[in-house]
């Protein structure tokens, strides 16, 4: 899967960029079993992204703010996504902005 996202980000951005940023690819082994395969960007300008996989689809979000551990949100309507991480943890949801429920929690990095 991990190698999936990193072809998929090979089309969607230019190398050029992509050397240009900071890129970490992790993935997380959620409740249930699931793998959740994230690439983490932070770009030389501060900003950070994460690429995920999540139900067959890959989805880009931007980090927001938090008040612990990195937030990072796919917009915040109905059907978009959340991803909290802190440290090698990691919790997904779905739906607006503090009205979202939890897709996939109790996620590790895998090491």
């Amino acid at each position: 899967m991990r190698s999936l996202i990193l072809a998929a980000m090979t089309c969607l951005v230019p190398s050029a960029w992509a050397q240009a940023n900071d890129l970490e690819s992790v993935t997380y082994v959620c409740e249930r079993r699931v793998e959740v395969p994230v690439i983490f960007v932070n770009s030389e300008g501060g900003a950070s992204y994460a690429i995920v996989r999540i139900d067959d689809r890959l989805l880009g979000m931007r980090q927001v703010i938090s008040a612990s551990g990195a937030r990072y949100r796919s917009g915040d309507g109905a059907e978009d996504y959340q991803l909290w991480t802190k440290g090698d943890t990691a919790m997904i949801s779905v739906g607006p902005d503090g009205q979202d429920r939890t897709l996939f929690g109790d996620c590790r990095a895998q090491q």
